[in-house]
C-alpha cells in the first residue's frame, strides 16, 4: 500500500527565501506549485564587518517566514510537516546561533542549517531524479556560493564548495555595466583560478557523461537563450552549449544596464547577476572540458523532499 502527504520545505538562500509545497507518495513528490511563494532578501548583502548578518535582515527574514507560515496554514500544512534549512548566508554568519534562536521564538520553525556535504547531496538528489543522469557533475550556482557533487553509477563520490557566487562576484567587481575587456578579462582570470589544481574536476564528466546545473541564475541563462531562438519550451534538460553561452558571456559584458534590463527573457530580479552566472558557468565548463550544459529547473528543496 502506498503512503502518501503532504510537505512544506523552506529555503532560506543568500539571494532568496523559497516556499514550496509537495505531495509525497511512495517516495517521490508531486510539486503543488499554486503554493510556491519566494522573497528576494538578498541577505549576503547584509552582512556587517564583523560577518553577522543585521538585525533589519534578520526582522526581514523572520516576516517572510511568518507569511510563510501562514501559507503552509491554508494549505493545511503542520508546523511538523514543515522542514526548514539554510545555505551559506546563514551558515558562514557569526552570528547564525542566535538568528536561528530568534527564528525558532517568533515563527516555531527549526532551522536546519544545511553542511555543504548536505547541500551538494540535495542538489545530486534532485538533479539525478529530474534528469535521469547517471555520471557527470553536478553543480548548484547561487548567490554566495557554487557547489559542485560528481556522481558516479548514481553516486555521489565527491562534492566541494567554492565562493563564488554571482552576488559575491558583484561585490568584488560592482562596475559591471558595461565592463571593460580589462576588467572581463580580470574577472574571468579570478573564477579560473579557483579551479586551479582540481585534478578531480578535469574528471568529473566522462564520454557520455552530462554537465547539469540548477540555481536561478542558470536558468535565467537558459531562459535568455530561448528566448533569442524564439522559443518556449521547458527548462528541464535544456541543452546550452559552451560557445553559446561565451558568445552571451560576451554580449552581456558589453550591454549598459538599461540594455540588460530590456533583454527579452531577463528577468529584472537577474540583471545584475547574469554576467556573473555566465562567467562562473563558463569557467567551470572550461575547467571540466564540458561543452554542453544540461539545465535542469529543479532545487535542493526537491532534493529534500525525496529524502521525506
Amino acid at each position: 500500500m502506498m503512503e502518501s502527504h503532504e510537505l512544506a520545505v523552506i529555503d532560506l538562500g543568500s539571494n532568496t527565501l523559497h516556499l514550496s509545497l509537495y505531495a509525497i507518495e511512495d517516495g517521490a513528490y508531486r510539486h503543488l506549485y499554486e503554493y510556491d511563494e519566494s522573497a528576494r532578501l538578498r541577505l549576503i548583502d547584509e552582512i556587517d564587518a564583523e560577518g553577522a548578518l543585521t538585525p533589519t535582515a534578520v526582522d526581514a527574514t523572520i516576516n517572510v517566514l511568518k507569511e510563510f507560515c501562514a501559507r503552509c496554514a491554508s494549505a493545511k500544512i503542520r508546523p511538523s510537516q514543515i522542514v526548514t534549512v539554510a545555505t551559506s548566508a546563514l551558515r558562514d554568519a557569526s552570528n547564525r546561533d542566535d538568528v536561528m534562536r530568534q527564528i525558532e521564538e517568533a515563527t516555531q520553525l527549526s532551522v536546519h542549517v544545511l553542511t555543504e556535504e548536505e547541500e551538494a547531496r540535495y542538489a545530486c538528489a534532485a538533479v539525478t531524479d529530474a534528469l535521469g543522469m547517471h555520471d557527470g557533475l553536478v553543480f548548484d550556482l547561487g548567490g554566495g556560493s557554487l557547489r559542485t557533487a560528481q556522481v558516479k553509477a548514481d553516486v555521489m563520490v565527491h562534492a566541494q564548495g567554492y565562493a563564488l557566487g554571482t552576488l559575491r562576484l558583484l561585490r568584488r567587481f560592482p562596475n559591471y555595466a558595461p565592463m571593460s575587456a580589462g576588467q572581463l578579462d580580470a574577472l574571468r582570470a579570478f573564477v579560473a583560478s579557483k579551479f586551479i589544481g582540481e585534478a578531480w574536476l578535469r574528471r568529473s564528466v566522462p564520454a557520455g557523461g552530462m554537465l547539469a546545473g540548477i540555481g536561478g541564475t542558470v536558468r535565467a541563462l537558459a531562459r535568455i537563450d530561448q528566448a533569442a531562438a524564439g522559443q518556449k519550451s521547458r527548462l528541464r534538460g535544456y541543452e546550452l552549449s559552451a560557445d553559446a553561452l561565451e558568445r552571451w558571456l560576451q554580449r552581456l559584458a558589453s550591454m549598459t544596464v538599461d540594455e540588460l534590463t530590456a533583454l527579452p527573457g531577463l528577468n529584472s530580479s537577474r540583471v545584475d547577476m547574469a554576467l556573473f552566472g555566465a562567467i562562473i558557468v563558463r569557467e567551470l565548463m572550461s575547467a571540466t572540458n564540458a561543452r554542453v550544459l544540461r539545465v535542469c529547473d529543479t532545487s535542493i528543496r526537491e532534493g529534500v523532499a525525496l529524502g521525506k
